[in-house]
């Protein structure tokens, strides 16, 4: 049979998995590229430029943007 301290040791990693439980779980959702998905008119009514506009610029910004931390971007 385990003794006390044991015993305790086994309620507070009981405790811990429930915190685990509790917490609401992250649903990561694919990200589509707007570039692909969208016309030039829907493109450019949803940001306000054109797709040429926004890759010049995101050219001329990119050194100055942090890096992606995996493939979804």
């Amino acid at each position: 049979m385990a003794n006390n301290a044991e015993d305790f040791d086994a309620w507070e990693d009981l405790g811990e998995w429930e915190e685990l439980a509790a917490r609401p779980v992250r649903r990561f959702h694919h990200r589509q590229d707007p570039f692909q998905i969208y016309s030039e008119e829907e493109f450019r009514r949803r940001f306000r430029l054109s797709k040429e506009c926004t890759q010049d610029l995101l050219r001329r910004i990119r050194h100055h943007l942090p890096e992606a931390e995996s493939e979804r971007g």
